[in-house]
């Protein structure tokens, strides 16, 4: 335990029983006997649930015994090693601090239904406004694992198959875990300000539907997520403003999000999701360091089931994959009726895979501003006619420079710009290393108002526009 210099006074009030540790040892004694013991000079260092009747034997149910020690207030820590499991859902309160040696798991019991760990604010809210709600403050969730029992659960209307549900709270921290195969999200996420998910594994063995991994909903201000890694069965992170009616935890705007390194090891869907609707934003959102391959796109920016979705301020920096999956469409990805106000894709390393072409941007909804810059992408297959950089509906206004483009000198197309509507573009430092040519396609009305400028390529094939070259 902990030695401070405290007012035995206002310690010693009451005789209720504490459990305790004292040099590894837990211990029941009333505040009084404790106090006098030690003179009051002490405060607690943590409780320990085991002092509370929590045996970590994967048979024992600790519900109870964990629930009442995070109740005391103040740490809770559950240390040694073994299996603590859990048959009703563990609720985080004000000021909680939950803490789990490594080796320590709290796992649901089979058939349970609930999610593993809740706040109080964890039922479905649908309204997107502030006023009137209660926030709890200074929440924190450390080490350990959280087996979520997954296989053994029954996926209901009422229980959808949440691992960890957290809503409504000001400074929360959840660090230093794994999440182990969860029926779908590992972790959701809602009405969060001020949050820091960091170094999550997730564990995922088994392979059901929307199985994310760490998926946050709206009213979320100032959060980082990082270091996420192992496999998911869908997005390894999801930003959603909005989500069905089903999966809602939270619906309202997003701003000032920062996820940094996702990295994939298995079977991910896509690395980093961005979904906006049509009264809700998602807007200062930083994605830096997505690495694996992944099945669909590295990032995807959606709309809310078809209807148009705003999204502001994206900056998507560093890419690195040697392949994305047979059905994969964009290394990024925007769907139809999105709308992005500003986009940079700032360093992508990207090798296409024999018989897979995937382009760099699929924009299927209506980008303001793009900026594309530092692109390197590698080819393996021979057949491949070329290197998609945009394909899709329409980009106002485009910058792009540095982009490198390597592929097997026979083939003489390199770089496309298909159906896509183009205002404003201007690409400089192009190297291509395939007979030097850029191309310009316009599929069924494609069109493009102004001029084009190209630096560093010997070549141009313009397909009739104006194109003017330096």
């Amino acid at each position: 335990m902990k030695l401070t210099e405290r007012n035995s006074a206002t310690e010693a009030q009451g005789s209720d029983l504490l459990h305790v540790v004292q040099d590894g040892v837990s211990k029941k004694m009333t505040r009084s006997v404790f106090l006098a013991g030690i003179g009051g000079a002490v405060s607690l260092s943590y409780n320990d649930p085991r002092g509370y009747g929590a045996v970590y034997d994967g048979s024992t149910d600790c519900t109870a015994a964990i629930q009442q020690a995070i109740d005391a207030g103040g740490k809770v820590k559950l240390i040694g090693s073994g299996i603590a499991l859990c048959s009703d859902s563990i609720v985080l309160k004000d000021g909680t601090s939950l803490e789990l040696d490594n080796n320590i798991v709290i796992k649901l019991a089979d058939e349970t239904n609930k999610p593993l760990v809740v706040t109080p604010g964890s039922a479905f809210r649908w309204d997107d406004t502030e006023a009137g709600q209660t926030y709890i403050k200074n929440v924190s969730v450390r080490g350990g694992k959280f087996d979520c029992n997954g296989a053994n659960q029954t996926r209901s209307a009422s229980f959808v198959g949440f691992g960890l549900q957290i809503a409504d709270v000001k400074n929360f921290t959840f660090e230093d875990s794994a999440i182990r195969n969860p029926t779908s999200f590992g972790f959701q996420g809602g009405g969060l300000h001020t949050f820091k998910i960091s170094n999550i594994n997730c564990d995922y063995t088994e392979g059901r539907v929307n199985m994310d991994g760490i998926h946050i909903n709206g009213d979320v201000l100032d959060g980082t997520i990082e270091n996420i890694w192992g496999t998911t069965h869908d997005d390894m992170v999801a930003l959603n403003c909005v989500d069905g009616d089903e999966y809602m935890l939270r619906r309202g705007n997003m701003r000032r999000i920062s996820v940094k390194d996702v990295m994939n090891s298995g079977t991910g869907f896509r690395g980093v999701r961005v979904l906006s609707g049509p009264d809700v934003i998602c807007d200062e959102i930083l994605i830096d360091g997505i690495y694996g391959d992944y099945q669909y796109e590295a990032v995807a920016l959606t709309s809310y089931r078809g209807v148009i979705s705003r999204i502001g301020k994206v900056t998507i920096k560093n890419i690195f994959s040697e392949s994305m999956g047979s059905s994969a469409i964009g290394v990024v990805n925007g769907s139809a009726q999105t709308y992005v106000k500003c986009l940079t894709i700032d360093g992508v390393s990207f090798t296409q895979k024999s018989g897979n072409t995937t382009d760099l941007l699929r924009n299927q909804g209506i980008v303001t501003t793009c900026f594309i810059n530092n692109i390197d992408i590698q080819t393996e297959d021979i057949d491949l006619s070329g290197v998609n950089i945009l394909n899709g509906n329409e980009i106002k206004s485009l910058f792009m420079n540095n982009i490198n483009i390597m592929k097997p000198a026979t083939q003489p197309a390199s770089l496309y710009f298909s159906a896509l509507k183009l205002t404003t573009v201007s690409i400089t430092n192009a190297v291509i290393n395939a007979q030097n040519l850029l191309r310009l396609y316009k599929n069924g009305g494609t069109y493009l108002k102004g001029n084009v400028l190209f630096t560093g390529a010997t070549e141009i094939d313009n397909n009739g526009y104006s194109i003017t070259t330096v």
